[in-house]
């Protein structure tokens, strides 16, 4: 290796170490939000029985690999929130590495510059250090356009690429965006027609499961501005200035230009046509972000290297958590980082007092929302049911129980009771079924409160 080379996976190496350490730090102190919760449970069936069913028999199907690997965890660490947390960690830790070597098929500056942004930039922290898999979205996309960039020079990176698709594809059901740039690519590079076998039985299997999606599919732009300009509110000068890069990227590398622009833009414009809106569904296209940007300052960077250098520093530091309270754009200074926006709702049972939890494991349990119930506390006797995304298809029951935990609907079974209600449940309730929680609550007693939960003693 020369002396170049060194240097450079020297930086990288330190790049990596402190990606860890803000990745890490107080990893397990805030609570989980409501769908990491449903991760949680889901690893830890597999670490109890070896697969990802629910009490209420369902078999959680979603992101295999990922829950595995937190199974596995929960199997070293124990059921503790750093432990399921960790996986994406990892996941972020190797998109840090993946930024690099994208970045240097334009050249080794972008390469570095890519995995600093990558390290530093605050919506690759948040997400990172979830116990929910869209880390692993982000990393698995970029890693099979990668390799199905670097398949032009061999075959072998051909087979790895239809590997991971399958991966990323049973991760997150919008990976079969790729599937026509394999065929395309497949088609005018290599014409063997045994390349086009996997990409052909991803599409045909996991195309019937998109179909049954089709309830939460609009024909309008629903969210075409909301992601637009939550995208720019997270990123704001970054995404200026990556625009500015984008004509630097195009001339380096044109092929690897148009697999980052491409089918990013797709994916996020068919974002904009579903019913539900989360920024986590369109989180994934930073990364595209993030190489462009790093393209014009590996330009200025290699014109003047001193200047280059300043700016990329300032670039990081300013915008930081250093001197700013809150909307900071990069974490320099390692903190404590909980969800990133409202639709990552987060009901703290880890706050409740001692006394309340254990009246809630001596009595029967009736609750709105149930995976952080189990997870926090114990598996809940009855739940009142709701939408969980405001559609018909969103009641979370499967063969009339609870989906999450196998517990039955709440008929007025029992007169005496623990009720907890919390904020997200509860606004996802529709009048008239608020009606007779309310009359219900009459004859209960508030014992604990909080901006999450409201933990209520019944009797009726």
């Amino acid at each position: 290796m020369d002396k170049n080379n060194k240097i450079v996976f020297s930086i990288l190496a330190l790049i990596l170490i402190f990606g860890l350490v803000l990745r890490v730090y107080s990893l397990g102190s805030s609570p989980l939000w409501f769908d990491e919760t449903i991760s949680s449970i889901a690893a830890e069936n597999i670490a109890t029985k070896g697969i990802p069913i629910f009490d209420s028999g369902l078999f959680y199907s979603r992101a295999l690999v990922f829950h595995y690997l937190q199974g596995l965890f929960i199997l070293i660490f124990g059921s503790a929130d750093f432990a399921v947390r960790f996986v994406s960690v990892l996941f972020g830790l190797a998109t840090i590495l993946l930024a690099f070597f994208i970045g240097k098929e334009f050249n080794k500056s972008t390469g570095v510059i890519a995995a600093l942004f990558t390290c530093f930039l605050f919506l690759e922290i948040v997400y990172s250090r979830q116990a929910r898999f869209y880390q692993a979205f982000q990393f698995l996309f970029f890693l099979t356009l990668y390799l199905l960039y670097k398949s032009k020079k061999s075959k072998k990176y051909a087979w790895l690429a239809s590997i991971s698709l399958i991966v990323l594809v049973q991760t997150q059901i919008a990976g079969l965006v790729l599937i026509p740039f394999f065929l395309f690519m497949f088609f005018r590079e290599h014409k063997d027609w045994k390349l086009f076998i996997i990409p052909i039985l991803v599409g045909a299997y996991f195309g019937l499961s998109f179909l049954g999606i089709g309830a939460t599919i609009s024909t309008g732009s629903e969210y075409a501005e909301e992601y637009t300009s939550q995208l720019f509110k997270s990123l704001r000068a970054f995404f200026i200035i990556s625009l500015l890069g984008i004509p630097f990227t195009y001339k380096k590398n044109k092929r690897m230009f148009y697999l980052l622009l491409l089918p990013s833009v797709i994916l996020l414009t068919g974002l904009f046509f579903v019913k539900v809106f989360a920024l986590r569904y369109a989180y994934f296209v930073i990364l595209s972000v993030i190489i462009f940007l790093a393209s014009l300052l590996s330009y200025l960077y290699e014109s003047n290297k001193v200047i280059g250098v300043l700016i990329i520093a300032l670039a990081i530091i300013y915008p930081s958590n250093l001197f700013f309270d809150s909307n900071y754009l990069t974490v320099v200074k390692p903190q404590v980082i909980s969800p990133y926006s409202a639709t990552e709702p987060v009901i703290d049972y880890k706050s409740l007092s001692e006394s309340t939890k254990t009246l809630i494991m001596n009595n029967t349990l009736v609750t709105l929302s149930s995976p952080g119930v189990e997870w926090y506390l114990k598996k809940p006797d009855y739940i009142i049911p709701f939408s969980l995304n405001g559609l018909e298809s969103g009641y979370a029951l499967y063969n009339g129980a609870d989906i999450y935990t196998g517990a039955e609907v709440w008929n007025n079974q029992t007169k005496n009771f623990i009720f907890l209600e919390d904020f997200f449940g509860y606004s996802k309730l529709g009048p008239n079924q608020r009606a007779p929680l309310e009359a219900m609550k009459k004859d209960c007693l508030l014992l604990e409160e909080s901006d999450t939960l409201n933990v209520y003693k019944c009797s009726i």
